[in-house]
């Protein structure tokens, strides 16, 4: 493992030891389920954790979390804390800091953390599950140039982040708490599909909401975390043949570089 995969790791322990004390509902999600079925581990080249709970089970994780962490370790909710763009959470480790291209314009975290992401119901329509997800994607992007610093951007990006910014003088909190309650519009465990958040992945992170469904223990660099039930489903439908590695030339990292 790399530094950073390590200091991943214990910020997953903590938030799996969290969970279990608290009866809290978690699931290994995209890249970190991919890695727990193909290599046991992290994917060779990654240096992300994605934990994905069904939406009740995030709220709580929410209310229990910043008195149940440890002290080392951190919640960021996008609600209160700007250095978070999205409608998610993160845990950061505070002992370690970490670099990366994006901080020249946005304020991403500074710590080296893990993404806690809602799961929530989608619509059971097709072709409501794809505009709702183009839209939500519009909403992401207009976000991003609304409440992230304009200054070190490329010349072009950095007018039409200035001109949003003067055209939309919007509050960044209720601007994603609108785009967070959209998200909330079909209940977890009413609906036949889930997805968390939108945009990001787009319409291939929508499952049958079974995928899911109980919570089940997979190894993980030596040690034990829950996954989907249905892994196999899951990954095929992000990823296709998901046992076959990518050309050398897609095998690549966030970039995120450790602070000495």
């Amino acid at each position: 493992m790399t530094e950073i995969q390590k200091i991943l790791l214990d910020i997953f322990r903590e938030v799996d030891k969290v969970c279990r004390a608290n009866d809290i509902t978690y699931y290994m999600g995209c890249g970190t389920m991919l890695g727990a079925v193909r290599h046991k581990g992290f994917i060779p080249w990654d240096d992300d954790i994605d934990l994905h709970f069904p939406r009740p089970d995030y709220e709580r994780f929410l209310t229990v979390a910043p008195s149940a962490l440890s002290e080392n370790f951190k919640l960021l909710n996008f609600v209160e804390n700007e250095n978070i763009s999205g409608c998610y959470a993160k845990v950061e480790d505070m002992r370690y800091r970490i670099s990366h291209e994006w901080t020249e314009h946005t304020k991403q975290p500074t710590h080296v953390n893990i993404d806690i992401f809602p799961v929530d119901g989608v619509a059971n329509k097709s072709i409501i599950r794809k505009l709702h997800d183009k839209y939500y994607n519009f909403l992401k992007g207009l976000a991003n140039y609304l409440f992230q610093n304009a200054e070190n951007r490329p010349f072009a990006k950095k007018v039409i982040a200035k001109t949003l910014q003067c055209l939309l003088p919007l509050k960044r909190v209720k601007f994603l708490e609108y785009m967070d309650k959209l998200h909330q519009r079909y209940a977890f465990d009413k609906s036949k599909y889930v997805s968390r958040p939108l945009g990001s992945c787009g319409i291939n992170n929508i499952v049958l909401r079974q995928v899911y469904g109980k919570p089940t223990e997979y190894i993980f660099e030596n040690q034990v975390f829950f996954g989907v039930e249905k892994c196999d489903d899951y990954l095929r439908t992000l990823y296709g043949d998901y046992m076959k590695l990518p050309p050398e030339n897609k095998r690549v990292s966030h970039g995120y570089v450790l602070q000495s």
